[in-house]
């Protein structure tokens, strides 16, 4: 008679333990590839975005140097929306 079974208490309390965490891990592993995907998109969003706003053809020369428009942010100082501005090199 052949009896499967484990070889000593500390490998049955060890597999005991990994099934016990299997869920535990799964939830972590969908977890953080939730992230991943969710970090990669947001990046791509954001590439597409800048692509689009280069596409857009928002330039503007001041003083003999290029500027492109790249949105509108609140300056605390004058209480108003200005244009933000990135130098073209």
């Amino acid at each position: 008679q052949v009896v499967v079974g484990f070889a000593s208490p500390v490998a049955r309390l060890a597999y005991a333990m990994a099934s016990g965490m299997l869920p535990h891990v799964k939830s972590l592993v969908t977890l953080g590839t939730g992230c991943l995907v969710g970090a990669f998109g947001a990046t791509a969003m954001r590439a597409r975005e800048r692509h689009q706003c280069l596409e857009a053809g928002e330039f503007y020369e001041c003083g003999g140097r290029y500027y492109q428009a790249m949105g509108h942010a609140w300056d605390f100082t004058r209480r108003d929306f200005c244009v933000v501005f990135r130098p073209l090199h």
